[in-house]
Parts: structure tokens; sequence; C-alpha cells
């Protein structure tokens, strides 16, 4: 009762043991109440079964109508109405039953998932369809039943147009393969979502309370789970429909953005590449000839199932352009080949004219020596040249067939078959006459070969002598050594084998083939490639030593040597093991070794008179402004350091008195005497202290550089040591009276003139103190004007006045 909203009266129940006689009072009520609860019992039974009717009917529904959103949700509306319904009559426990048929519909969908997902696949990729269970005819012949379920024509026939269009010299597929692919993929995910969206029956629309739940299992608003329940090959196989329409559709796609290339791409750099074989020039004519007909096509749509693809227009941009390329390929393959013609009628036609000046009845027995070999040579080279012609002859008839318009200047290939044609008689005559001379060519050609003996044996022999192999000699010159032996060297070995050809022409013994020559040149190809190694060191240091001395900066010259070395060692091994490298290694080495040296020789203690010391004992005769620093080490400046370093030392010493001197000279010539104003009258010296003591101390130093042997070494010294001394002594007995004279008139001059009484008391003192007064108040103002220390010897008489 309490599941259909049948409750008994619990005043009216009646408990399992009491006894109820008919007689009783209360069961006229008591019979009332339970035949109205029976009653109401009953007709909720039959609305309930009512219910599950129309489910099972919706159930049923379910399974035959059409695979679209609307339809499917009509049915579900009806089974929520019918669960509203209950809900509004006060149905208990109804959320159970309730998910009871949402898990049936959810079975029934579940199926009909499955079956649309095979139709979607037989629609867009017909295949045999994976089977779910089931194996064998009956299970085939079921699956192919289902697959008859009808899909929208909105889903079937969908199709996308896309457009392969140029824009800015670029190709692109508009929209993109990518974009179509999400186009398709949102179609298929679209159709799942037909019952993957279909919302789940509720129970709680009408209640206003929340009822409360036994059961922990969260369920979804909607049945999207439904496609974790699908097989899963049939759901790969509904995403590969798509895709293999997509690949197909990518690669038709890339045939044409492959034609980018010739956007891309500059026929002169193609030209490059290809160079002037004329073999594969045909080749690449031919391959464009043929890429360019597969364009012709009047198509210009291609469908790949509901994939449209429109290439009109770009196709007949393509096409333009195929033209453009093919006459600039055309173009430059014309010109490469007008170019190889020219030369092969060149060649053509010097090889007839010298085949026609070539005799063999010359004095020189070395111009029939040439003559036969030359007619053998021609006689080799006819069979490649016939082959030649006709490649070209080829070539010719190619770009004939292409169209192309030749110039007025064009020299056609059969001009050069006849040149070839008459080449070939007049071969044919020569090696005649040839061979009706055979004995006296002979005799000529065997007498030729032992005087060309002769004279290679006498070259080789001056070669072995002449070689610069020693490192001693200069790499300009032992250039020009290897120049002229080489153009000798490859004159005798071309004669030699003008020789060998001759002999072999007539029939002649070879005898034994001398290679000498042969190794000579080898020998000469490694000196020429050590020496022209070397030369660029050796210019570098030439360069070096042609600094000037007066400018040179040690530093500069020692980083110079130390890359230059570096340099030479970074050279191949097969370069430093000969004598050249050696000796030039060696050489720099030893520069940076006596670097030091050289740096002491830019002391300022060096003059001129030591310089030309130096110049002397190095045996140099130049001007030193002329002097480079090549100049020096040429003249063994290195090897002779002892002789060096006593003039450094007799520098240095005769600078230390040059020091003494100027720093005498500097202090006297600038020393301005101390003055001090003296109660308002005059200025007075003072400082006396450090005068004397300055004085004394330059005094005694000049006394003891008389006895320096640098000091009567050098006149100018002498003389200006002398020159100093007497200065200095003369100063010294003036300041010396000087001092006397100022200390007593400071003494007196405050005792005479410091009263007035003084005159009148010592008239005679007075008058003459008066008097020297006055003379020293005039000497001090002409200091006082120029208060220069030697300006006191400029004054005449001023010991006499002093004293």
């Amino acid at each position: 009762s309490e599941a259909f909203d049948v409750k008994l009266s619990t005043s009216t129940a009646v408990s399992k043991k009491q006894r109820v006689r008919w007689e009783a009072k209360n069961m006229t009520d008591w019979v009332s109440n339970l035949n109205e609860s029976v009653s109401k019992f009953e007709d909720r039974v039959e609305q309930l079964l009512r219910a599950c009717d129309k489910v099972d009917i919706a159930l049923n529904l379910l399974n035959k109508v059409s695979y679209e959103s609307t339809m499917f949700q009509g049915v579900l509306s009806s089974i929520q109405k019918t669960i509203d319904q209950m809900s509004l009559s006060g149905y208990n426990d109804l959320d159970a039953w309730v998910q009871l048929v949402g898990d049936r519909i959810g079975g029934v969908l579940s199926r009909r998932l499955q079956l649309a997902l095979r139709a979607w696949i037989k629609a867009f990729k017909p295949k045999p369809i994976v089977s779910e269970t089931e194996d064998g005819p009956e299970a085939d012949l079921k699956a192919d039943k289902e697959a008859e379920i009808q899909i929208p024509e909105s889903v079937t026939k969908v199709k996308v147009e896309l457009d392969i269009l140029l824009r800015n010299q670029e190709i692109t597929p508009v929209p993109s393969v990518p974009a179509v692919r999400s186009i398709f993929l949102n179609k298929l995910h679209e159709f799942i979502g037909v019952i993957c969206s279909l919302p789940r029956p509720t129970s709680g629309k009408y209640e206003v309370f929340e009822t409360t739940t036994t059961s922990d299992v969260v369920v979804d608003d909607n049945y999207q789970d439904l496609v974790q329940m699908c097989d899963p090959a049939i759901l790969a196989d509904a995403y590969n429909s798509v895709e293999d329409h997509i690949r197909e559709a990518s690669s038709f796609v890339d045939q044409w953005l492959a034609y980018q290339t010739l956007w891309d791409t500059q026929v002169s750099e193609v030209a490059a590449t290809v160079g002037s074989a004329i073999e594969k020039w045909q080749s690449l004519l031919r391959e464009a000839a043929e890429a360019r007909s597969t364009l012709d096509s009047s198509a210009a749509v291609a469908e790949f199932g509901p994939i449209v693809i429109r290439y009109g227009k770009v196709q007949s941009q393509i096409n333009l352009k195929y033209d453009s390329w093919q006459r600039e390929l055309q173009s430059s393959f014309a010109s490469i080949l007008g170019q190889c013609i020219e030369d092969f009628h060149t060649k053509i036609s010097t090889s007839k004219d010298k085949l026609e000046a070539t005799t063999l009845d010359s004095a020189a027995t070395e111009n029939i020596v040439i003559g036969v070999t030359f007619v053998q040579e021609v006689k080799q080279k006819v069979g490649p040249w016939a082959k030649e012609i006709e490649s070209l002859r080829v070539a010719e008839k190619l770009l004939r067939k292409q169209r192309y318009i030749f110039t007025s200047e064009w020299r056609e290939v059969s001009v050069i078959k006849g040149l070839y044609d008459s080449l070939l008689q007049i071969l044919e005559r020569r090696t005649r006459t040839m061979e009706q001379q055979i004995p006296l060519l002979q005799a000529r050609v065997a007498a030729e070969d032992k005087n060309a003996t002769k004279n290679l044996e006498s070259l080789l022999e001056k070669w072995r002598e002449d070689k610069p192999l020693r490192g001693n000699v200069a790499p300009p010159v032992a250039l020009e050594t290897l120049a002229t032996y080489e153009v000798s060297l490859k004159k005798a070995h071309v004669h030699q084998e003008n020789l060998v050809r001759a002999k072999d022409a007539l029939g002649l013994d070879q005898g034994i083939e001398n290679t000498e020559v042969v190794e000579s040149l080898n020998e000469l190809a490694d000196l020429k490639e050590v020496w022209d190694a070397v030369l660029e060191p050796y210019e570098s240091l030439e360069g070096i030593k042609a600094t000037p001395w007066a400018t040179a900066v040690m530093r500069k010259i020692r980083s110079a040597l130390d890359g230059l070395l570096a340099e030479m060692r970074s050279l191949p091994n097969r370069i430093r093991q000969y004598d050249a490298y050696t000796q030039l290694h060696d050489t720099v080495k030893g520069y940076i070794n006596g670097h030091t040296l050289l740096s002491e020789l830019k002391t300022e203690a060096l003059k001129e008179r030591h310089w030309k010391t130096i110049l002397q004992r190095l045996g140099i005769r130049m001007p030193f402004s002329d002097l480079t620093v090549g100049a020096l080490w040429d003249h063994n400046l290195l090897s002779r350091k002892k002789d060096i370093g006593e003039i450094l030392t007799i520098a240095q010493g005769e600078m230390a008195l040059e020091v003494f001197l100027g720093q005498v000279r500097e202090r006297w010539t600038k020393q301005e005497l101390e003055l001090v104003l003296f109660q308002n009258r005059t200025r007075l010296i003072r400082g006396w202290d450090d005068l004397f003591a300055t004085l004394d101390d330059h005094i005694g130093g000049l006394a003891l550089m008389k006895s320096s042997p640098y000091y009567r070494s050098v006149r100018e010294f002498q003389e200006e040591g002398k020159l100093w001394e007497d200065r200095l002594t003369k100063l010294r007995a003036a300041f010396d009276s000087w001092v006397d004279v100022q200390r007593r008139w400071v003494y007196l001059e405050g005792i005479l003139f410091g009263s007035s009484d003084i005159k009148a008391q010592l008239p005679t003192e007075w008058s003459r103190f008066k008097s020297v007064d006055s003379e020293f108040i005039a000497l001090m103002r002409r200091i006082a004007s120029k208060p220069y220390a030697m300006e006191v010897l400029n004054i005449d008489t001023l010991q006499r006045t002093l004293e």
C-alpha cells in the first residue's frame, strides 16, 4: 500500500493478534476503509500498467523512427510526459523506476547508434562492415539489413568545394585541406550527437523538495556515454571513411602544389645546374613537354566522395607559365647548343686547315714528326667526332620538333657534317702519302729520336744542377727558375710523346721509355708548390724588413713576426719537409729570439755619434735616415751582441751625464728667487738655505762628473760642464756676499732709520748708511723686476757693489 500511496489509518489498523468479531461495533467502519483502500490501490496499479505500456510503445517506436534529432526527441518527450504524470500522481520510489526506463532507452539508442555508424560507413566508404559479435552468413545478412537505415540528406549529400587558386605568385587551396577535414569531422560529430545529445528522462520535475537517493552512481543528463559503448572498430571505420577521402583529396592537391616550383625556380638556375651537357638538356626538354601535355585535359573539376576540387583557373595559369618555361628552356638550350656547334665547327675547321698544311716532305725532321703525329691523332678522333655530330643533329632536330625559331646566325649541323666529310677526304690523302713514304719517314724519325734523346739528357743534367732545393734562394728567384725549366721540360715532353706516336704510326721500335722527364716534371710541380707556399711568408717578412728604423715600433714588429711564424707552422707537413721552409722558419725564429737586442737599440740613449759607430761596425754604408729594420738584420746585428752591448753601455753612461747636465740647466735657468716685502720699502731674498744646498749639490756633482770616463770622451760634456761649474761658483760667491749684506742692512736699517735722534747723534754714520741704503734698495728693485737666479750674474760689478 505504501508503494502506491494507499495508507491505512492508524486509528483503524488492526493488530495481527487482535480478534475481530462481526458483532464488533467498529466493524462497519473498518470494512468501509478497507474497501476504499483496495479501490484506490486498484486504480493506481491500473495507472502504472498504462504507463508501462506507453513506455513499451515508445521504446518500440525508438527502433523505427528515422535517424533525426526531432524524431527521437518527440518519442522521448512522450516518455517524459508519462513520467511527469506519475510524478504528479505522487508515486513513491519513482526515481528507481525512471532509472530502469532510462537504461532501457540507452540500450535501444546504443543499437541505433551502431546501426547509424554502419550506415555512415556504407554511405561514405563502401567496404565490408565490421560485425559486433556474430559471425557467419546470418550475421552478414543481419548487418546488411541494419545498414539500410536512411541517413538524412543534410549529412550524406553534403559537399565541400575546394578551389585551387594562384594568389600573389603562390598556389594555395581554399579552404585548406585541414579545414576540409575539420568540416567533415564536425559533421560526423553532429551525426553521433543526434543520439548522444538526447536528454535522459527525469522524475523530479514537479517535486518541490529534493528527494534523497541511496545510490552513489552519478547519472549524466544525456546519453553522451553511449559512444563509449560502441564497437571501437566501427567507430574507427567511421573516422577512416572521412580520412580516406581527405587523403585522396590531399594527394590530388599536392600534385597541383608541386607546380609552385615554376614560380619559385628561375630558368637560369636550372640552366646552371644542367650545365652544357647536351644529353641532359634533351632529357629536360622532353620531360617538360610531357609534363605540359598532361595539363591539356578539358576537365576542371575532380570529386573525391563529398569533396569537390575545382582547378580550372589555376590550370590555365600553369599552362601559360609552362609555355613561358618551355620557351626560356628552349632559348637557353639553343644558346648552349649553338655554342657547342660553333666550338665543334672551329675544332673541325682548325683540324682541317692544319691537316691541309701538314706536309711530309719538309726538310725539318721535327716538322715530319709533328705531321705524322697529327695525322695519327686525327685518325683516332674521327670516330668520336662522328658520334658528336650525330648528337648535335639529334639535339637540333628536337628543337625543330618543338617549333623553336632559329636566328639568322644559326649554323646548321649539316654544315659541320659537310666540313667533316671534307676532313675525311684530306685525311685519306695524307694517310696514303704517308704509307708511300714510310722508309724515308722511318729513317728521319729515327734520327730525330737520337737527337731528341741527346738534347733531353743535356736538359735534365742542367735541371739537376740548377733546381732550387736549398733554402738560401729567394722565393721569387726560385719561382723564376722553375718557370723557365717548366717550359723547357714540357716542350721536351711533348716532343717525346710526338716521337712515340710517330714511331708507332710508322711501325718503328719504341725502345725503352724514358720516364725521367715525367719524374722531373713531377718534382718541378712539387718544388713549385713549396716555393709558392713559402712566397707569401717571404713577402710578409720582406715587408717587415722594409720598415724604416726611425718609425719602427718594436711591439708591432714582434707581433708581426709571431703572426708570420704561426702562419708558417699552419702549412701542410709536405711543405714543411723542404729546406726552403726550414730556412725561412729558422730565420724568422732567429729574429724573434734576437728581438730583445733590437728593442734595446730603440733607447733614447743612442745618439747620432753612437749610431755612426754601430753602422760602421756592422758595415752599413747608408745615412741613418735611410736605415731599415732589414738592413740591421741583414748585416748580422744579432751576431754582434757583444759589440752592440758595449756601445749601449757607453750610451747609457753618457745618457746619465746628459740627464744630470740637463737637470742643472733646467733648474738654474728657471730658478726664481723667493722675495718677501720688508717694511713696505723693498723686497728681500729669503730661502737661502735651499739655494745654498742646491748650489753645493750641483757644484759637487759637476766636480765628480769630471772623473767619469764618459765625461772625457765627449767634448760637448766638457764644454757645458765647465760652463756651468763657472756659473754656479760665481753664483755661490755672490750669494755668500749677498746674504751677509742683506743681514747687516736689516740690522742697521732698524737702528739708524728707526729713530730721528740717531741722525743728530751720528750724522756721519747716518749719511754713510744712507748712501749704502740707496744702492741696496736699487739692487733689490732690479732683482725684483727679474727674480731669476741667473740674472744675478748679468749685473755688472755686483761683487764689488756688495763688498
